[in-house]
């Protein structure tokens, strides 16, 4: 008994550590009219961003969708800007990438936060791989809202 309260104290800590954002992002510069639905999970050290949106592809029909993600990792905060470190690659569905995301980006990609205020962030993704975060260098942004 004692074991299984445990797990669930544990759990509704993890829970309650997670924060959800949502909102749409798109190329820096650009002013499609793609923009791919954003959700940003949200931890302390680890987060996570899923991107649905248009696949893009020439072959499939002009409105398929598809979503794709990427897990990221607490890097380092600089002023107002917290930064993370991909880990591993961005995972595609079968039907591909979803277009103007950073989900065909190169790995060692790099995202960055900026909370605007309690229920307001802005989100950068640096797609070029970069040691130095003062180097960082927006391709994709957006606003999220939880």
């Amino acid at each position: 008994m004692l074991v299984i309260l445990s797990f669930g104290i544990a759990g509704a800590a993890l829970a309650a550590g997670l924060s959800t954002w949502t909102g749409t992002m798109g190329l820096v510069g650009e002013r499609g009219l793609n923009h791919p639905s954003t959700k940003l999970a949200l931890g302390a050290s680890n987060s996570r961003t899923d991107f649905t949106g248009l696949t893009g592809a020439a072959h499939d029909p002009t409105t398929a969708k598809t979503t794709c993600w990427i897990a990221w990792r607490f890097k380092e905060k600089i002023g107002a800007w917290r930064y993370y470190r991909e880990i591993g690659r961005p995972h595609l569905t079968a039907a591909g990438y979803v277009q103007d995301s950073p989900c065909i980006g190169p790995n060692g990609m790099a995202m960055r936060l900026q909370m605007l205020s309690s229920h307001e962030l802005r989100i950068q993704f640096d797609t070029a791989p970069r040691s130095d975060p003062t180097l960082f260098d927006a391709a994709y942004a957006g606003r999220l809202r939880r």
